[in-house]
């Protein structure tokens, strides 16, 4: 059986925690260094876009996914970084999918 963490995180000027397997935590810092993202912008960014009724773990876990299956097909652009992040940027395409 997996080992779950929670990590205390600061997400639309709260303070809140999310519990994710040790892999899943992994993914989200793969994501984020591939990306050139702060793992809270990014958090930040699930949040916002988020389906309402969804919670921030759920989302996180299917963000990931989404995002990795695309990058497993070869379906996602090259690199955005943090400052060129546009809506075509494989981060949208994957928040797209949790929405």
């Amino acid at each position: 059986m997996p080992k779950l963490s929670s990590k205390v995180i600061h997400i639309a000027d709260k303070t809140t925690s999310i519990r994710l397997a040790e892999a899943e935590w992994d993914a989200l810092e793969l994501i984020c260094e591939r990306e050139n993202i702060k793992k809270t912008s990014l958090l930040n960014l699930i949040n916002d876009y988020k389906d309402k009724d969804m919670g921030l773990t759920c989302s996180v876990r299917l963000f990931s996914l989404i995002y990795l299956h695309h990058w497993l097909l070869g379906k996602q652009q090259p690199n955005y970084g943090i400052s060129k992040v546009k809506p075509q940027s494989p981060i949208f395409d994957a928040i797209k999918g949790i929405i």
